[in-house]
């Protein structure tokens, strides 16, 4: 969990431990870095809503900002929004080569996320 750029992390139902952040990876962030266009609207989570492709080559940190052995990284974001401008959902896509225990192999991957509910949770930051 990430709040006042602080992290905070726990094992096994162990104590929290605190650190400072490495980099804002906040959806803001990534949005600002990114920079969003309307690609119009198209039929996706069973909902008529505006494509928001990114304008920009989004930098692979973005998903592996703590992974080691990934070389030749794309991703790809698209974020869904209804017409009134509220976030929908976000897809994200990406290739790479993984390299492991010396052997190297491609890898393709997407991720669909909807955002069903945009207002009743509350996240406090634990005591450390």
């Amino acid at each position: 969990m990430d709040s006042g750029g602080f992290t905070y992390s726990r094992t096994d139902g162990g104590a929290w431990t605190k650190t400072a952040k490495k980099s804002d990876t906040s959806i803001q962030s990534i949005i600002a870095q990114v920079g969003l266009a309307d690609q119009g609207v198209e039929s996706h989570f069973n909902q008529q809503l505006h494509r928001l492709e990114s304008t920009k080559t989004v930098p692979p940190s973005v998903m592996f900002s703590d992974m080691t052995g990934i070389t030749n990284a794309v991703v790809a974001l698209t974020f869904w929004a209804k017409d009134d401008g509220s976030p929908a959902g976000m897809t994200m896509a990406a290739t790479y080569t993984k390299a492991t225990s010396g052997t190297s192999g491609d890898v393709t991957l997407s991720m669909d996320v909807s955002f069903d509910s945009l207002s009743g949770v509350t996240i406090e930051v634990p005591s450390v």
